[in-house]
């Protein structure tokens, strides 16, 4: 296989995950925010994306002209810390939305481990 085969295919699967992801954040926003502040949030969260997408094709075009693995390093890196920072979100699996902060902090009290989706518990 050629290696601009290969680096298009990689490039367009990255493409399909991070489309896919985008639609992921977008749900998962409204599960963890409590309702009052719901709206700014998904507004933000939005907002940030939307940044990222502008910027990305200039990270892509000018960046090789100084490193040429400059641009997979900072979209990679970027992708890798924030799927490692969801780790640290609560699981929302089998939970009521949150209508308050102080539903919030007790949904991160009792988070259930990652691995519950694999097995469901059904709250009563």
């Amino acid at each position: 296989m050629k290696v601009g085969v290969a680096r298009t295919a990689v490039a367009l699967t990255g493409k399909l995950l991070a489309a896919g992801n985008f639609s992921v954040v977008y749900m998962y926003t409204a599960e963890i925010y409590p309702t009052i502040i719901r709206n700014t949030a998904i507004g933000s969260c939005s907002m940030v994306a939307r940044i990222g997408g502008i910027a990305a094709p200039y990270i892509a075009l000018y960046l090789p002209k100084v490193m040429r693995e400059l641009p997979m390093l900072i979209l990679g890196g970027s992708s890798l810390v924030g799927g490692l920072m969801a780790f640290a979100l609560p699981e929302t699996l089998g939970s009521k939305l949150p209508e308050k902060m102080e539903d919030v902090k007790e949904m991160k009290k009792n988070s259930k481990p990652m691995w519950s989706c694999v097995k469901p518990q059904t709250m009563d």
